[in-house]
């Protein structure tokens, strides 16, 4: 296992308020990334944090299947 974590929105909002140290959450868009405002993370949408480094999270929208 990876370690990485599935985040529900308001809790990955919640997770990156309370982390000084990280100031930016990155979406992969094409060949490079686009900086995610708190505004565009949907609360009931899941997101995957694919990486984390020393001042910023990688993450990427998934589906979640619950059945």
């Amino acid at each position: 296992m990876n370690g990485n974590k599935v985040y529900k929105g308001s809790a990955l909002k919640a997770w990156f308020l309370s982390k000084p140290n990280i100031r930016r959450i990155l979406i992969p868009s094409g060949d490079s990334f686009h900086i995610m405002n708190l505004d565009e993370i949907i609360d009931t949408d899941y997101y995957l944090i694919t990486q984390r480094d020393f001042n910023s999270i990688t993450i990427e929208e998934v589906e979640l299947i619950t059945d």
